[in-house]
């Protein structure tokens, strides 16, 4: 059982809250980010909802999937892999909302019932299967900020949030031998104050004093 799949879940549902009252013109709006759409966004996180299930519940497709993308990526420039995505039906507006809600909510079923140490495949490295429903919750999180600037809307944020605080935390290390580099020392102490006011920590016991 993997906790953090309700976490995603409940953090899908609120960006379905955000967006459905749009009507289909809306999600031709840009965004701040890099000027994505709406509709760019949320087909971004279909796109990526649909892989994470994919790579859990068959792992031969995905690496298919997986090594197309990679030869159009490396052969596509942008502009011709957005005309494309569009040729080739992309689904847009509160059509997209609704397939992209029911695919997450399939993705957030999967995973919850899923062993947590399952290594998965992903665009880069090998990831445990907590750690990949983990990234979604952060895509999600991410990406929908875009969503709610553009919308002139204020977030609440939930405790539900710690996972993604949590998966910054314990990659310190990853992030410097991803680049071939070594640690400059142990990881810091990190301290953060949660949406509800708890103190989350990390490396209390092993940061060097007075580092944070």
């Amino acid at each position: 059982m993997i906790a953090e799949a309700a976490d995603f879940a409940a953090e899908c549902e609120a960006t379905y809250a955000l967006l459905k009252p749009l009507e289909d013109a809306d999600y031709g709006r840009q965004t701040q980010f890099k000027s994505w759409t709406i509709n760019g966004v949320m087909q971004h996180l279909y796109t990526g909802d649909m892989r994470a299930h994919l790579t859990l519940t068959d792992p031969e497709a995905y690496a298919r999937v997986k090594a197309e993308r990679q030869a159009v990526v490396a052969t596509t420039t942008a502009q011709k892999l957005a005309n494309q995505r569009k040729a080739a039906g992309y689904l847009e507006g509160r059509e997209l909302l609704e397939a992209w809600r029911a695919s997450a909510a399939k993705t957030a079923a999967a995973y919850a019932e899923a062993d947590a140490k399952l290594p998965v495949q992903w665009i880069g490295p090998d990831m445990s299967a907590r750690s990949s429903i983990t990234a979604r919750l952060m895509e999600t999180w991410s990406h929908s900020q875009a969503l709610y600037d553009v919308l002139g809307a204020e977030r609440a944020d939930g405790d539900r949030i710690r996972a993604i605080a949590h998966l910054g935390a314990i990659t310190y290390g990853w992030t410097f031998v991803n680049r071939s580099e070594d640690p400059p020392g142990p990881a810091p102490l990190i301290r953060l104050t949660a949406p509800s006011g708890a103190i989350w920590e990390w490396n209390a016991e092993t940061a060097p004093q007075g580092r944070a």
